[in-house]
């Protein structure tokens, strides 16, 4: 498996959706895809924050893996830029697995 990391774009938001819906509890709680596209141009005004996705090269670049990134300010550590990660969902085997902050 070849996997490339890059950051999403709206073409990739189906993919993303289908990805959550797969591990999500309740398959109700994920956006529609109108409401993931208006999400995506919100991260685009923040100015650290972004939503990546894994692509499996062997597969056609198909999404397998998503994960958001916060780049934030903090009192702690001398004010210095931290990373905030948040979950990775990645999908193996055909099954959507979460690891990482929730």
């Amino acid at each position: 498996m070849s996997i490339t990391i890059r950051e999403a774009s709206e073409a990739d938001l189906e993919d993303i959706l289908a990805l959550y819906e797969s591990i999500e509890e309740n398959p109700q709680l994920v956006l529609s895809l109108e409401e993931a596209r208006a999400m995506l141009a919100q991260f685009s005004r923040y100015p650290s924050y972004r939503l990546w996705v894994a692509c499996d090269a062997a597969s056609r670049g198909a999404v397998v893996g998503s994960y958001a990134l916060l780049v934030m300010h903090n009192l702690a550590h001398r004010a210095r830029l931290r990373p905030l990660p948040r979950t990775w969902w990645w999908r193996r085997g055909g099954r959507a697995r979460a690891s990482g902050a929730r």
